[in-house]
């Protein structure tokens, strides 16, 4: 290598570290500045569906995209202590959200970004992606279920707003329930020591539009609570459900068993007397 090359090559590593000790000795953005960054970016939402049943598993995306040309610091993204995904019900009559339980804005009289909270860079057109479902694993700062009434909502996330959503309550056809497999769960084989430990996986059939659709608990809960499932207008207090299966025929019934391991096999029955089954392991997730 000749001494030429050699002293380019330094002279290039010293203004590299010139250019990053310049950069790291700039000072921390103000709120303002990262709140003017953070409007700068384009947001899209993306659902699983546009009708969700009561107390049904929301899942989707949400989308962050800095659309400009130059690059911007914002709060870090989706972390835990950042703003939230809200749920708001919508004003179709004025395009506008209904507010109730608080806003997802941030007051630039207040620093909730201060120092040490995480910063992010993101260069022109770069986009970061995070995936909504209260079954994934992680997720702890998104709304799990739909709300508990019937009608048009929103997600909110920074302030932007997604397009509505319909939340809609089904008429429950059938239900059934499976017994938790460990002690306290009520394993048969090992004695219950207190029968109101008992946790149950419950299942549904729930008929909305001319579709059933077979749905579990996400939660354990208590034994023979099917006659509160059953409203005038449809289900209501189901607690949180996920749905794995559906039928254009009426469903007549619905059961399911546990194994050693946590899965379930679910079998129903529809108005033909065909019998279909499917099933999960322990965390809902769809088995061969």
């Amino acid at each position: 290598m000749s001494v030429r090359t050699i002293q380019s090559l330094t002279w290039i590593l010293i203004v590299f570290l010139n250019s990053t000790q310049l950069l790291s000795a700039q000072p921390r953005p103000t709120l303002e500045q990262l709140m003017d960054a953070r409007e700068k970016l384009e947001t899209t939402f993306t659902f699983s569906k546009q009708q969700y049943f009561i107390g049904e598993s929301i899942s989707g995306q949400v989308k962050l995209k800095n659309p400009t040309s130059e690059t911007l610091i914002v709060p870090k993204l989706f972390t835990v202590n950042g703003d939230s995904l809200h749920i708001y019900e919508w004003d179709a009559t004025n395009y506008r959200p209904i507010l109730s339980g608080g806003g997802s804005g941030v007051l630039l009289d207040t620093e909730p970004y201060a120092d040490p909270y995480p910063l992010q860079t993101l260069v022109p057109l770069q986009e970061e992606t995070y995936n909504f479902n209260s079954l994934a694993p992680g997720v702890v700062h998104v709304p799990t279920t739909v709300p508990s009434k019937p009608g048009t909502y929103v997600l909110s996330y920074w302030g932007r707003l997604s397009p509505p959503f319909e939340v809609v309550s089904p008429t429950l056809e059938a239900f059934g329930q499976s017994l938790w497999p460990e002690l306290f769960g009520g394993d048969p084989t090992l004695g219950v020591l207190d029968p109101i430990s008992e946790g149950y996986r419950f299942i549904f059939s729930l008929r909305w539009q001319n579709n059933s659709s077979i749905c579990l608990s996400i939660g354990l809960r208590d034994k023979g609570r099917e006659s509160s499932f059953a409203g005038p207008n449809g289900i209501n207090n189901v607690g949180e459900i996920a749905c794995f299966a559906e039928s254009t025929l009426p469903i007549t019934s619905v059961s399911g068993t546990h194994d050693g391991a946590k899965n379930l096999t679910v079998s129903y029955t529809d108005s033909q007397a065909i019998t279909r089954t499917f099933r999960v392991d322990e965390n809902l997730n769809l088995l061969p």
